[in-house]
């Protein structure tokens, strides 16, 4: 039989070539490619917000991995954390700026403030711009008095449209061309504020006190936790419509509602906090379980929720006494306790990759 290296030459490079490609495809783009971010707040007044990550496969907590030196933090108040694009968005309330970071080293890349960044709570990336929940200014009996939701230019940082919105503007959801804005206000805001990116138009829908945070589930529906006031037992979540985010559904939740809503996995059932307590709730219930799905005698300070969508694992983050390093708890889905893990100063947020 006649042997033609030509023809034996190029699979043999074809092979080669997709040998290295699936091997460049599947190595790590960074130190932090996939893990836990662990956003932590900080005390107050005192800049030393950070940002601690958890490497699923070591089990190890690397602290401070925004300006890692010590005594250089990420900033005041650290606020949250968003990904997109290959970048970190960080979101420094008391500093008023957004940081904006490599998301596999953490390398700065660029620093966005400017007059109208007062205050800042969220952003999410969309399209080349970046769209940032501003509380705004407090008035002389500590009471917010003009909020609302900043378009800015990614690339140049200048700011493109100001849209109106409820006092104490929270988390943001984009789905398809509208923005979704949470109007928390300490409980005084109640309508989730739907805004046309195409059009800039700005509509709100009435949902009960204090929306703070939204997921979406396995159909599509958008939920919002609303924590409710301290006058009155008002919490709830509510189910908006996928298309027209009319209001859906209402479920009275517990009183000491928190304002983190979490989702498994699976996107079937919600998980929110209240009184330190974790509750689960199937997405086709109808009332509120009587029953605690977590509870831990040693967590202090109930601060952050959040679920791991890789793992399905829950944590929580204990802000212990606000002035010292915290915890996190570590659950399995099936609400089994797992592990504790290092934190800095109020754990208020986790982020999952």
């Amino acid at each position: 039989m006649q042997i033609r290296l030509k023809s034996i030459i190029p699979v043999l490079l074809t092979g080669i070539l997709l040998f290295s490609c699936s091997e460049d495809d599947n190595k790590p783009k960074g130190l932090y490619d996939e893990g836990v971010f662990i956003v932590n707040e900080g005390q107050f007044g005192q800049a030393n917000g950070s940002l601690s990550f958890y490497n699923r496969a070591t089990e190890t907590v690397t602290a401070n991995i925004f300006q890692a030196k010590p005594i250089n933090f990420a900033g005041a108040v650290f606020q949250s954390l968003h990904f997109a694009n290959e970048k970190a968005y960080m979101v420094m309330n008391a500093g008023n700026k957004i940081e904006i970071a490599n998301a596999f080293n953490f390398e700065s890349v660029q620093t966005i403030s400017g007059v109208d960044i007062i205050n800042p709570r969220y952003v999410v990336a969309n399209n080349g711009k970046l769209y940032v929940s501003v509380w705004g200014n407090f008035d002389e009996n500590f009471s917010l008095v003009d909020s609302y939701v900043l378009e800015i230019d990614e690339a140049t940082g200048n700011i493109l449209r100001e849209f109106d919105t409820d006092e104490g503007t929270e988390e943001l959801l984009v789905v398809g061309n509208k923005l979704l804005a949470a109007n928390y206000n300490f409980g005084s805001s109640s309508t989730v504020s739907v805004i046309d990116l195409n059009t800039g138009s700005v509509s709100n829908i009435s949902v009960s006190a204090g929306p703070t945070s939204f997921a979406v589930d396995v159909n599509n529906n958008v939920w919002v936790l609303c924590s409710g006031t301290n006058e009155a037992n008002s919490a709830a979540l509510v189910r908006l419509n996928k298309a027209s985010f009319e209001l859906e559904k209402t479920i009275s939740l517990p009183e000491s509602t928190g304002q983190d809503l979490a989702i498994s996995s699976d996107k079937s059932n919600l998980f929110f906090m209240a009184d330190g307590k974790v509750y689960r709730l199937n997405i086709s219930a109808s009332n509120a379980p009587e029953n605690s799905f977590i509870e831990n005698e040693d967590l202090a300070v109930a601060y952050a929720l959040g679920v791991d969508a890789k793992t399905g694992n829950i944590w929580i983050g204990d802000a212990k006494n606000f002035t010292s390093d915290g915890k996190a708890f570590v659950y399995n889905a099936q609400g089994e306790f797992l592990k504790e893990v290092n934190t800095g100063i109020n754990p208020t947020a986790f982020v999952f990759r």
